[in-house]
């Protein structure tokens, strides 16, 4: 093997320990560690191949040993993290088919109990878990977050060889599109940029489009393009859920960046109505308020301006993980299900309880039914949320009845609610077939966009109403 720069003569202060994952136990006649000297350039390294707590993976590792498919090879890749003395060198067969042995079986460090430590050697791979061959990875320093969590199974490398066009023209990559859920993108080994921040502390955000610049001098030549993925755990509900949904694409420029510019005009023109009807809604609490003391229903002016910033507030947050990095996923996912959904649905029910009934046995009930939602979120107990869902849905239904039988403008405000009632439950509506979603421009428009075009200007036509004491109250 050759050395690349100076990355080997990091490698030769540790005593290098096999990091691999395990399954089955090896049997009773085998050594649990396996010694295997490794001759370089820079000298020899002794791998001490983990055979007890790894099997698969260290038979694998052994079978490109044996087989004197290693002979010859080289560390074709250097990459370090912002600590000093933190990183990897990657070597092994690359992309040698001639040399490639069947993929291995991923046995994860949480059933093994091995750790990404310094000097440990980690076998690399491919997109699936199950891809890993002839390649592997020495590490310079301790990297627990290649280490397997619950929930995930530990960072995924994406790697292929690129050979960039020959010519005068710069190039471009443009980031994956559609990731689960953050990335880092390297070039021969150094970091060009990323989505998020990955590391021990890692910040996922929403997806957006990236471009990274290639260096000057890679027209031309060909590259590894490696991508590291991560996949946030307890966002995800889906079991296809997790690593690149969209390859990223290599343009010259300008095309690229004019590329760029239209996948963000998309994105942008995608969330536009998040912004929208955030705003109209925070414009109906503000009319709202200026007329509440002349209002014949000042009580439901006041509970209909919390209903109302509450959803506001969840709509606009749609666009803002969308087009910044202010709110990380986990937030953005938190807020969501404890806050704005189970608080903002118990004040519509307050809201409307105002209308005509006011009841104090249902503001009683639909206080005790937010709670409970908010404590579902929290503890992510399904089973609460789904009460409070339904049994707020109840005591909406139980309202609007008594809204249709007697109420002021009874088929206005009834048709006003029943809208706002709809827009609170597309999730449940979806579950028994019901779309919720529709592309009429080649852009995703949801049924909750579609009937808040329709709700708040009736809303608010409806609070203006509340002016005329004699029909209000008739």
């Amino acid at each position: 093997m050759t050395d690349k720069g100076n990355a080997m003569r990091l490698l030769m202060c540790a005593m290098f320990a096999l990091l691999l994952v395990g399954a089955a136990p090896a049997r009773p006649s085998e050594p649990p560690v396996v010694r295997v000297r490794l001759d370089t350039t820079a000298g020899a390294i002794t791998l001490a191949i983990d055979v007890r707590h790894a099997p698969k993976t260290a038979a694998n590792f052994l079978a490109y040993v044996d087989d004197e498919r290693l002979d010859g090879t080289r560390f074709y890749r250097a990459a370090r993290t912002r600590q000093a003395g933190v990183g990897f060198i990657q070597g092994g067969i690359d992309t040698d088919a001639r040399r490639r042995l069947e993929p291995v079986e991923l046995e994860p460090t949480s059933r093994t109990g091995l750790r990404h430590i310094v000097g440990a050697i980690s076998m690399a791979r491919y997109g699936s878990p199950n891809s890993g061959t002839g390649n592997f990875s020495l590490l310079t320093g301790p990297r627990p977050d290649m280490d397997a969590r619950p929930g995930y199974q530990g960072y995924a490398w994406y790697r292929r060889p690129v050979t960039v066009p020959a010519g005068n023209r710069a190039w471009d990559i443009l980031g994956p599109p559609a990731v689960d859920d953050g990335y880092e993108l390297y070039w021969n080994g150094a970091r060009l940029g990323g989505l998020g921040r990955l590391g021990e502390s890692p910040k996922v955000v929403g997806r957006r489009p990236m471009i990274f610049a290639l260096p000057a001098d890679a027209a031309g030549k060909q590259g590894v393009l490696a991508i590291r993925v991560f996949m946030q755990p307890g966002i995800h509900t889906s079991t296809d859920s997790g690593g690149i949904r969209v390859a990223p694409s290599l343009a010259p420029q300008p095309e690229g960046r004019a590329l760029y510019r239209a996948q963000w005009w998309r994105t942008i023109a995608g969330y536009i109505v998040e912004l929208v009807e955030p705003l109209a809604m925070f414009a109906a609490v503000g009319l709202a308020l200026a007329i509440r003391r002349r209002s014949s229903h000042p009580a439901f002016i006041v509970f209909i301006c919390i209903a109302l910033a509450l959803s506001g507030v969840k709509r606009l947050d749609n666009a803002i993980v969308s087009w910044t990095d202010l709110l990380s996923l986990p937030t953005y996912s938190w807020l969501t299900r404890v806050l704005w959904t189970p608080l903002s649905l118990a004040a519509w029910a307050l809201a409307w309880n105002r209308w005509c009934l006011r009841s104090r046995i249902i503001d009683g009930v639909a206080l005790v039914l937010g709670v409970l939602g908010v404590a579902g979120g929290a503890m992510r107990v399904m089973a609460l949320t789904q009460i409070s869902r339904l049994g707020l849905l109840a005591l909406l239904v139980l309202i609007a009845v008594g809204m249709i039988r007697g109420g002021p403008l009874r088929f206005m405000a009834a048709a006003t609610m029943i809208l706002i009632v709809i827009s609170q439950f597309t999730g449940e509506l979806r579950s028994i077939g019901v779309p919720d979603i529709w592309f009429p421009f080649g852009i995703g428009v949801t049924l909750v966009q579609y009937i808040y075009a329709i709700a708040i200007p009736l809303l608010a036509l409806l609070i203006v109403r509340t002016l005329d004491s004699e029909s209000a109250r008739s």
